[in-house]
């Protein structure tokens, strides 16, 4: 079962751990994938997060926003408003995409259109952050969520768990099976503190 981390780093393992990999790569192992909405944590923007632990301070659109990235359903969702056929998900979330999160502001198409009527103050915040350069909201979650997953959360595992298997896979984590429980635990205790509360999949690899 995997935790999906947005990085490929993969962290020491032990000798005891190598009967895991064969020929193919891992196998049988188990991944933590969490569905979560990627939100600044360093420490001098603690007061977003702070926010977060305290959701009646948002907007409704906003909480919205939160509770459908953290049970995975976003992309759905959308996908229903607008009445696009679920077979059609891949290339809604392209689409999304780049007219939404990863565009230049001056994009326009339905979807954005949606997103800035039902989402306004989450709509809003992007543009902020794309103002000056439209790539550096990509930057931004890719730097946040490594910064979760890798430093805090890999971290703590291997602080509190030594010589336990984990590596990650873009934002994924991969441990073996009987290890599976004791690192979601960790995984969810730890974006608890950033006001998360992730659905974390678990899954062969």
């Amino acid at each position: 079962m995997l935790g999906r981390v947005n990085n490929r780093q993969t962290y020491p393992n032990n000798q005891d751990n190598k009967q895991e990999v064969g020929e193919g790569g891992v196998r049988n192992t188990p991944i933590l994938h969490a569905n979560v909405l990627e939100q600044e944590h360093k420490t001098q923007q603690d007061n977003r997060l702070g926010r977060l632990n305290n959701r009646q301070t948002l907007p409704g659109g906003v909480i919205e926003f939160i509770d459908l990235c953290e049970r995975g359903v976003l992309y759905d969702d959308l996908m229903r408003r607008l009445n696009i056929p679920a077979k059609r998900r891949d290339s809604f979330k392209r689409l999304f995409f780049s007219q939404v999160f990863f565009g230049k502001i001056k994009t326009t198409g339905r979807v954005r259109e949606l997103f800035a009527r039902d989402f306004p103050n989450v709509y809003m915040a992007i543009n902020d952050l794309k103002r000056k350069d439209f790539r550096q909201l990509a930057y931004l979650l890719q730097a946040h969520e490594s910064k979760i997953m890798i430093d805090i959360i890999c971290r703590k595992i291997l602080d509190e768990r030594p010589g336990t298997f984990i590596a990650t896979i873009h934002d994924s984590i991969m441990t073996t099976s009987d290890k599976a429980d004791e690192v979601r635990a960790i995984m969810m205790r730890e974006f608890h503190r950033f006001g998360l509360n992730p659905m974390i999949r678990l899954g062969a690899y």
